[in-house]
């Protein structure tokens, strides 16, 4: 038996440990639950007491990049993946995705409608999430390996694409208002628009410096012919952009930074 054999079924044996844990978890109603964002460059585990987040870490590793025998004790060495929780979030960030209308969805023909706009990949699955709010459906890619992690570690929860967490969680309806969200990531702007409470474009954008970040948006608000005086613009995940807001506000005079 090879070196790799024995530490994919020593992460193994760990991961059943580790599911048995957090099912007690649940009956033993544990106050804690955690959020788990993974993306190529790494995985950022959170810890909550009720709303209150008491811990923060960012994990950086090329993830996507990575076979699931590297990924397992990567995991399983993080104190936060042995504490008992009452719930767990999944939430992957990838640049793959597609919003589709419910109506048309149909789950055999997954690839075809996200491969419409972009090209198609290797070694990936396909996943999918419902977003009630809005009648969309949010199609996703993911890495095998990856999913087969996530998959064996926490079984009974579903990975969320950020998208989909971003519209269910931060986004209701604004009446007839014009309004543009945005997600903002070290280096990617998730936006999403509403009109007369209808979604009108989920898009990630890459952007390297303010200047690039209000080009896209004031691009968004002319090619949707909203209105620049009263748009109204929710910048979110602000924290490692500190000077972002200060500078939307000299083109967008209703711009508005939720915590």
């Amino acid at each position: 038996m090879n070196k790799l054999t024995i530490m994919k079924q020593d992460s193994e044996n760990k991961s059943l440990q580790l599911n048995s844990d957090l099912s007690a978890a649940t009956m033993q109603k544990s106050p804690y639950s955690l959020v788990l964002r993974f993306a190529s460059d790494g995985i950022a585990l959170s810890i909550y007491q009720d709303s209150s987040l008491i811990s923060s870490k960012k994990i950086k590793m090329p993830l996507y990049a990575l076979t699931k025998e590297q990924i397992f004790p990567l995991l399983l060495q993080e104190p936060e993946t042995q504490l008992l929780y009452d719930k767990i979030q999944l939430i992957a960030e990838t640049k793959t995705y597609s919003i589709v209308p419910k109506v048309i969805f149909k789950e055999e023909e997954m690839d075809k409608l996200l491969y419409f706009s972009h090209q198609k990949e290797k070694n990936v699955s396909l996943l999918y999430n419902e977003i009630p709010a809005f009648d969309v459906i949010n199609i996703f890619s993911l890495p095998e390996d990856i999913l087969e992690v996530f998959r064996q570690l926490f079984p009974a929860y579903k990975i969320e694409h950020s998208i989909s967490h971003f519209i269910e969680n931060h986004i209701s309806k604004h009446s007839l208002q014009e309004c543009i969200f945005i997600w903002a990531r070290q280096k990617i702007m998730d936006v999403v628009a509403l009109q007369h409470n209808r979604l009108l474009l989920v898009n990630s954008f890459d952007f390297q410096t303010h200047e690039d970040f209000v080009y896209y948006l004031l691009r968004i608000i002319e090619e949707l012919n909203f209105d620049l005086q009263n748009c109204k613009v929710y910048l979110y995940n602000m924290e490692q952009h500190a000077k972002l807001h200060g500078f939307v506000r000299k083109f967008v005079k209703q711009c508005e930074t939720i915590d």
